[in-house]
């Protein structure tokens, strides 16, 4: 089951489609036949054909298929609003079907607590998240102070609001509840009405998606004006806000995801690609949509898990503790759900969804999203500030910042802290605009980029949706997020993208001449210079035309060396070296010993003198790839990009515009209408538009990318040299200080696509223009150019790394200094041997003369004044 637990998480994560280890389950999904469940049915079958294409799938009418034959299904989900089907006994538990049960009606919060419906062994009942949304809207409304509510509701919600007994149950002030007209000219209508009946201060309520909001407000902008109104809105998903065409200010709450939505979009991307089934996102909120998105992968977990037991050709669950099952399948559910994890309450489960509660105001001029307190179910309202929901809020100094081009350090103390470029500029900041600020980390570490629906993550998510006013940080400006962002003026210079490559190793040692053969060479070396040396030795000894053996007859000649065996390994060390071996042996055996050791030793001297070169130059070998040019021309360095960066979607660009080039010039070139000669003008051999950055995309995502720079980095390092290995591409000012801090790696080539990095802020913000002013002003004063040469020329984590481009120069004298220790050390042992020598001299001459004392006189001190030697016959 190990598999399938990694593979589950790894789908869960990514949503990919092609994970589907279930085998092919009968799986039932029943449902009443009021039309509000229908658009629940179609997208909820469409998950489970998304995560289980193996899976055999029925929709059932519960009310026309009660007699439909049950013991068929393998698993079952009801779908429901009616909330006797809930509990009554649509699947026996004679049957034994794992069977979860989905209500999607009104549902009170404070009775979860409440055995409502039967309890069961087999099956779990699960209530619609928008109940959590309701719950919120009750207590917001009983926290805010006001004579009169009144809620104002889209018709999609209206089986959460039409029983107005309960809400006047649970709200202690006339309230007044209201779907909202479906055309401009009946809302119109409704409003003015409802002021014209005002008595006294009313807080005004409004749920419904963030899209209908847009609309709805911007039809009553008018209307908003009155001096005794406020208003709230309530959205269910978590699409910014955005209405700067009119003059707004509201108390604006919405569910929070605590986890990433990518598995979710990544379904709807999926369900984008059939017309037919395009409309199904646009008739359910996405808290739903994530909602049923748990279920379907509950359903995979728990057909995952038991996959090896529960399907089985008589239909029958031979598992005897489904509950217990499908509960772990929940907890591991739990984990990787967008907006929260599930809670189980007597036999039903709840969603612990939590809302964040923002200040809006927007105007042509300006806009302002201020993230201000929290909803959650257990904690209900939380507020952040001293001042309240009080609109005051908006003018105090006080901003949420992301920086994440900082660093942690520990300091003297052990606790752990902040330092970098940015935070120094944020302090000089505040030191002129006299403000206070909170630091926060993006939660998924990212800058922010959108995907296929339009949705942005990292910091760019927190910034539309008033998470954070501002991100001082390393943000490059782009096209893309100008569109829903401000930036100021830069407060870096430009920069684009380089290499990142693993620097060639210098392996620097006194000795390192002796490295250049392995040890076996040197072994077999020296067991060739014995031997050659036994060899003259024995044939100078044996050879009746040696020396040795024919003393007389070269007694008057030039050459008189006789080969003993230290002067054998004398002339054969000799031979070796310029000065040469001296007299050859006179015998012919002799000498084919002597002439086979000299070419032997020539071919020696000539490898170790090659490779010895080769060695002291390797670590000044620089590397074969300058330019992003000649690495796309090469097939030995991988290379890639960090995956979901700005710096991949760089790449894929590129490779998507040279591919619309490429289409342009082929619909020219093979259009019908134009005549034989306009034809002949666009006909060319040659591919006449560049697929350089098609071709480096596609490489790309065959090699396979890292998930984070710090993953990227590893791939460079398990390089296995400077030109057989991986190369990163990332941003310049990333690896300029990789490169300071960690001497195994260099960056290489020139940096392209350059652009500056700026503060992003709320589009519409007042911040803009003065951190626009005070930037320049630091940038005049040349305090932003100090800061540079404080975290990159004199960082504090930034290593002595080895000079190479003065290695280049010359070789150094830690590659050559152990010749000079071989000197030293033949000094060493010369002068060992003179003592020797001495010695040995000095006793033999005592041995031939020895000293005899005849006669002596002695002082009174001591001192002897003459001596007599004799000479021993």
């Amino acid at each position: 089951m190990k598999l399938n637990f990694l593979l589950l998480i790894t789908f869960v994560l990514f949503g990919l489609k092609e994970i589907d280890t279930v085998n092919s389950c009968r799986i039932g999904i029943f449902k009443s036949k009021e039309n509000e469940t229908q658009w629940s049915v179609l997208i909820f079958r469409e998950m489970m054909h998304y995560l289980m294409s193996n899976a055999e799938l029925s929709i059932i009418d519960i009310d026309s298929d009660n007699n439909y034959e049950r013991e068929k299904m393998d698993f079952v989900i009801t779908i429901t609003h009616n909330s006797s089907i809930i509990n009554s006994a649509v699947l026996e538990e004679s049957n034994k079907i794992p069977h979860l049960k989905i209500y999607t009606k009104f549902w009170d919060m404070d009775e979860r607590n409440l055995e409502y419906f039967e309890p069961s062994i087999y099956s779990l009942i699960f209530t619609s998240p928008l109940n959590v949304l309701v719950a919120a809207l009750m207590d917001l409304i009983n926290f805010m102070d006001s004579t009169a509510v009144y809620i104002l509701y889209d018709n999609k919600y209206k089986d959460f609001f039409k029983n107005e007994a309960i809400w006047k149950a649970k709200i202690n002030k006339p309230i007044t509840i209201q779907m909202v007209g479906q055309c401009e000219e009946k809302i119109h209508k409704q409003i003015s009405n409802l002021l014209s009946n005002l008595n006294g201060s009313a807080n005004f309520y409004v749920f419904g998606n963030t899209t209908f909001l847009q609309t709805y407000f911007l039809h009553i902008e008018q209307f908003m004006k009155h001096s005794s109104s406020k208003w709230t809105a309530i959205s269910t998903d978590t699409l910014p806000y955005s209405n700067s065409d009119s003059y707004l200010s509201l108390l604006f709450l919405r569910p929070k995801n605590v986890q990433s939505l990518n598995a979710v979009d990544n379904f709807l991307i999926w369900i984008e690609k059939s017309d037919h089934l395009k409309s199904l996102k646009n008739n359910i909120d996405e808290i739903e949509i994530a909602f049923y998105y748990d279920i379907a992968s509950l359903s995979f977990l728990y057909l995952n898990q038991t996959s090896q037991n529960s399907c089985t050709t008589d239909g029958k669950v031979k598992s005897i503790s489904v509950k217990k099952e499908i509960l772990e399948a929940v907890k591991e559910m739990s984990a990787k759900s967008a907006f929260g994890v599930y809670e189980l309450f007597k036999n039903m489960a709840f969603q612990m969804v939590t809302l964040n509660l923002y200040r809006i105001r927007e105007g042509p001029d300006f806009s302002r999203q201020h993230l201000i307190g929290n909803w959650s179910s257990n904690n209900k309202i939380t507020l952040f500030y001293k001042s309240g929901l009080s609109e005051d809020i908006i003018s105090q100094n006080h901003y949420r910042v992301q920086p994440p081009f900082i660093e942690k350090y520990e300091d003297e103390n052990g606790n752990w802290s902040l330092r970098g470029y940015c935070i120094d500029l944020l302090e000089m900041m505040k030191e002129e605009l006299n403000f206070s600020y909170e630091l926060y980390e993006a939660p998924d570490k990212l800058y922010g980029w959108p995907n296929e629906l339009g949705r942005w993550n990292g910091i760019m998510n927190n910034i539309l949706q008033g998470d954070a006013d501002f991100a001082l940080a390393s943000m490059t400006v782009t096209a893309s997020r100008e569109l829903v962002i401000d930036f100021t003026f830069p407060h870096f210079d430009l920069s684009g993208y380089a290499i990142l490559l693993k620097r060639g190793e210098s392996d620097e040692s006194f000795f390192k001449f002796l490295t250049v053969l392995e040890l076996p060479v040197w072994l077999c070396t020296i067991g060739s210079f014995l031997f050659t040396s036994f060899l003259l030795w024995l044939f100078d000894r044996f050879s009746p035309y040696s020396y040795k053996n024919n003393k007389e007859k070269y007694i008057n000649g030039p050459e008189k060396r006789e080969f003993t065996f230290k002067e054998s390994l004398w002339f054969c060390m000799n031979s070796l070296t310029p000065q040469g071996g001296g007299e050859t042996p006179r015998n012919f055996s002799g000498r084919i010993v002597a002439a086979t050791w000299w070419l032997f030793g020539f071919i020696i001297i000539a490898s170790y003198t090659a490779n010895l070169a080769a060695f002291l130059t390797v670590s000044r070998i620089e590397s074969s790839i300058t330019s992003i040019d000649q690495l796309a021309k090469q097939y030995k360095i991988k290379y890639g990009v960090v995956k979901d960066s700005l710096a991949a979607a760089y790449f894929q660009r590129m490779a998507e515009i040279e591919q619309r080039f490429y289409d342009t010039w082929k619909t020219m070139s093979l259009n019908e209408s134009m005549n034989a000669l306009e034809r002949i003008h666009l006909a060319v051999w040659d591919y006449p538009v560049s697929d350089h950055f098609t071709n480096m995309w596609r490489y790309m995502q065959e090699t396979g990318l890292p998930n984070n720079l710090e993953e990227g980095i590893e791939w460079v390092l398990a390089s296995k040299s400077i030109n057989d290995g991986y190369a990163l591409i990332a941003e310049a000012s990333f690896l300029r200080y990789i490169e300071i801090t960690d001497c195994r790696l260099q960056v290489v080539g020139e940096e392209f696509s350059r652009r500056p990095y700026a503060l992003a802020v709320q589009q519409g913000s007042p911040l803009k223009d003065q951190f626009s002013s005070l930037i320049l002003k630091l940038l005049n004063q040349r305090k932003l150019e100090i800061l540079k040469e404080k975290w990159w020329k004199n960082n504090p984590r930034k290593m002595n790394c080895p000079n190479h481009e003065s290695e280049s120069k010359g070789i150094s004298v830690t590659n050559l200094g152990g010749v000079f220790i071989v000197i030293l050390i033949g000094i060493f042992f010369s002068l060992i041997s003179l003592l020797f020598e001495y010695a040995y001299f000095k006793r033999k001459q005592k041995r031939c003369f020895p000293v005899t004392t005849s006669e002596t006189d002695t002082s009174k001190n001591g001192d002897v004044h003459m001596l007599h030697y004799t000479k021993q016959s």
